[in-house]
């Protein structure tokens, strides 16, 4: 059995193969998705941080305001750090979003329907609006897919 050879892959040859199965994974699935669907998802996570941002200025005591139009998002003038203010977006609109967000790529935010709302928190984190209802407030956000956040009446925030 001394002259027998051992036939299999080397060590080298199998982390080479692992390397480009995934460099092939990772493009193709980018090309398969497309860039809309990272719109909507990055979209939602920057509506959540606004509404976390707004929350805390809101315990703060500052009398502060989520305003959402059909182009975008943003906090009122004079809520935030000097950076926050100075922060602006040209939207594919046209419009120019001071302290907020722009809704690029055909991404839409609705609240019962309604595309331009604003949400003021009360002093203890909290929607009035869904306060009142007894339950969530649904925030819609469209695009190549369907994703909501939801704002509790006790004034958790959350992806939903």
């Amino acid at each position: 059995m001394a002259g027998r050879q051992e036939r299999g892959f080397t060590l080298i040859e199998l982390v080479t193969t692992i390397l480009l199965v995934t460099t092939l994974s990772v493009v193709a699935l980018s090309r398969f998705l497309g860039a809309d669907q990272f719109a909507v998802r990055a979209t939602r996570d920057q509506l959540l941080a606004e509404l976390s941002y707004l929350q805390q200025l809101s315990l703060a005591r500052q009398n502060c305001s989520l305003n959402v139009a059909s182009h975008g998002f943003w906090l009122d003038a004079g809520c935030g750090t000097p950076a926050r203010l100075a922060r602006q977006e040209s939207c594919d609109s046209g419009d120019r979003v001071t302290n907020g967000v722009c809704l690029n790529d055909g991404v839409g935010l609705t609240f019962n329907g309604n595309r331009s709302f604003s949400i003021t928190l009360d002093n203890r984190g909290r929607w009035p609006t869904c306060l009142a209802a007894g339950a969530p407030c649904r925030l819609t956000l469209t695009g190549s897919e369907t994703l909501a956040v939801c704002i509790e009446p006790e004034g958790y925030i959350h992806g939903c």
